[in-house]
């Protein structure tokens, strides 16, 4: 089996058979309604982002976005999903307007890719790769910003959002030879409706589990650890696009359950 890449998505993936079966198995992962909005809400902020940074107006948001649109729809199998996207397309332009207005730091990459090993040089390891959506500065701070879309704000602490942002921290941090954790930020664009922002404050105690997790995540793929995930609340074909093949291939008889217990 091919080395797979190390990555914050993998390590908060619910389920070790997705993992199987999109990175071993190479099945494909197809586009949703909840992917298509994230990306094209992304993408007209990214499109205003660029705009700043390149300090020429070349290239408009809703233009951007409908691009974007236009692509993902025939990827979305769901013919309710697709309608779903094309109701709720002018409610997001409204929320990345919004959001734009709210814009109070200087960008100086999007989409920014790295690409690092967590433990040495070994050629055998899996290496770390990655995507910040925003590396910015506010008041001269380094500052990561990650992007979500949602329909209503968060509520609490979201675990899996502070390991993401914690672990591109300690990549800046090595990137940049930063003496100090940068500023983390989710900035979450709400439907039709302004922005939500929360301050993650990231601390190492966070770094360590976002390694940790990371290392965990190693040992599984290079011991061929793909563990099911049954009783998860996402179990279900509206989350998982493997849920019926998982639970072809998974599955043993009454008649052979039986024959594998010895008293």
């Amino acid at each position: 089996m091919e080395n797979i890449n190390l990555s914050h998505s993998r390590a908060d993936t619910f389920c070790g058979r997705q993992i199987y079966y999109r990175d071993v198995e190479k099945k494909v992962w197809v586009e949703n309604y909840y992917t298509a909005m994230g990306h094209i809400c992304e993408a007209g902020v990214n499109a205003e982002l660029q705009n700043r940074m390149s300090g020429v107006e070349g290239r408009g948001i809703a233009e951007e976005m409908q691009k974007v649109m236009e692509d993902l729809l025939p990827k979305i199998p769901k013919e309710d999903e697709r309608n779903s996207v094309r109701q709720d397309f002018p409610p997001a332009i409204i929320s990345v307007e919004k959001y734009i207005a709210t814009i109070d730091y200087t960008p100086l990459r999007v989409q920014e890719y790295f690409n690092f090993h967590m433990d040495g040089h070994d050629e055998k390891e899996h290496p770390v790769k990655g995507c910040v959506d925003i590396v910015a500065e506010r008041n001269g701070h380094p500052l990561i910003i990650d992007l979500k879309r949602k329909k209503a704000p968060i509520k609490r602490d979201n675990y899996g959002y502070r390991m993401q942002v914690a672990l591109y921290s300690l990549w800046l941090m090595q990137a940049r030879n930063l003496d100090s954790i940068p500023s983390t930020e989710i900035h979450i664009l709400l439907s039709g409706k302004d922005p939500q922002v929360w301050n993650v404050g990231v601390t190492v105690e966070d770094m360590y589990e976002a390694v940790y997790r990371l290392r965990d995540l190693g040992w599984r793929l290079s011991n061929n650890y793909f563990p099911m995930a049954r009783g998860h609340i996402l179990c279900s074909p509206k989350w998982c696009n493997f849920w019926d093949q998982c639970h072809i291939d998974n599955f043993d008889g009454l008649n052979d359950l039986i024959s594998n217990i010895k008293p």
